[in-house]
């Protein structure tokens, strides 16, 4: 039987997720459901048989940018089964449950991330691969920088505003307040540091990163700095190789935005980047009529000058734009002419994120042209 979690099942959904997971530290499951601003116990889903609960998926909601409007993600996550009730199809009816969940409570895009890509292929998602940058050498012989400390709590209402200044505009950034910060990002990184760049006692910007262990890789996961305070991240980023180096780390993956003064930054301190792209990372359209009215007035803003209509159908989602000089409608139906153009849900999100994409050449110029090239995307995910 399939129904949202109970309160009083906390203990049993902890204890099941550690027995499906089991080389996962069970520190890692209570900010789901403790530290998410957005929980519902709807957006928990499980299993129950014979009184117990077998199985369960996890809907994390997450306010993505796009430009100044924002669409609603929801995130998969914690997708187990306890090791005996494998193979009776729990996992994938919880799935197709959540998909109805996320249509009914207005999400229009969702994001996962796994190692089994046919099993959610077949479910509709579809692996997006995304851009990092990957260093093989570390240097050893940093010395300590000046004007960085480590961050505390107090600091939170300074990295929000940090963080939201960044990023504003960042196609598929997630927006964060202070209650978000708290609880999800900050609390339950335990393997992750931040240091924080500051001038007369004010935090002009900081970053994240993670260690690792001794000859395993380390990784920067998220900067941010004021606006022409860039000049912070080297000094940021070379204090924290310098904090890695400790480990004796076998190399270093970036997960930042691939703007010049950032590359330029990483081949001072570290050489010159090998850029790689990510695996694993896979997306569903869940809503698209609803995802692109959310966006018309970005739309609308990028059609000065064109008219006409174009028929969408993104392997099954379909939708039309009506274009007309500088205002775009949204229609949930296809007409009977124009034929639709079909696009792929890997080309569409890329659209939305602003990568460049060999498919998008293909594309009547009118729709390239509601879709340009972005600002370099901030791509961490927050993870989940």
């Amino acid at each position: 039987m399939i129904r949202e979690v109970r309160r009083e099942e906390r203990d049993e959904l902890l204890s099941l997720l550690k027995s499906a997971f089991p080389g996962t530290e069970i520190e890692w499951f209570p900010p789901y459901y403790d530290g998410d601003p957005y929980y519902k116990f709807e957006y928990t889903r499980v299993w129950e048989e014979n009184g117990k609960l077998v199985s369960t998926v996890q809907i994390v909601k997450k306010i993505l940018r796009i430009e100044d409007q924002t669409i609603l993600l929801g995130g998969i996550a914690n997708v187990g089964t306890h090791p005996d009730h494998r193979g009776r199809g729990y996992a994938t009816a919880l799935l197709e449950d959540s998909i109805r969940i996320m249509r009914e409570e207005g999400f229009h895009l969702s994001l996962l991330f796994t190692g089994i890509q046919p099993f959610y292929e077949r479910l509709g998602w579809r692996e997006v691969p995304f851009p990092f940058l990957h260093i093989s050498t570390i240097p050893t012989d940093i010395p300590p920088q000046q004007n960085i400390r480590d961050y505390n709590d107090d600091d939170i209402p300074d990295i929000v505003r940090i963080y939201n200044e960044f990023n504003d505009k960042r196609n598929l950034s997630v927006v964060r307040d202070e209650a978000y910060m708290r609880g999800w990002i900050w609390k339950w990184r335990h393997h992750q540091e931040v240091l924080i760049y500051e001038e007369d006692s004010r935090p002009v910007g900081y970053i994240r990163f993670s260690k690792g262990r001794t000859a395993e890789p380390f990784w920067i996961n998220e900067f941010g700095c004021l606006k022409g305070r860039e000049d912070c991240f080297v000094p940021l980023l070379s204090e924290a190789i310098r904090r890695a180096s400790e480990n004796a780390p076998s190399s270093c993956t970036i997960h930042l935005p691939l703007e010049d003064f950032i590359i330029q930054g990483i081949k001072t301190v570290m050489g010159e980047p090998q850029l790689q792209f990510g695996k694993g990372a896979m997306w569903r359209l869940i809503n698209l009529p609803a995802l692109l009215s959310a966006i018309s007035p970005v739309l609308s803003r990028r059609s000065e000058g064109l008219k006409g209509v174009l028929p969408l159908d993104i392997e099954g989602h379909t939708a039309t734009l009506k274009l007309d000089n500088g205002r775009v409608s949204v229609e949930d139906s296809l007409p009977a002419s124009p034929p639709p153009i079909h696009l792929s849900q890997k080309l569409f999100v890329n659209l939305l994120a602003g990568f460049e994409d060999e498919e998008a050449k293909t594309l009547p110029v009118e729709l390239r042209k509601l879709f340009p090239p972005a600002k370099p995307i901030f791509y961490s995910f927050d993870t989940f």
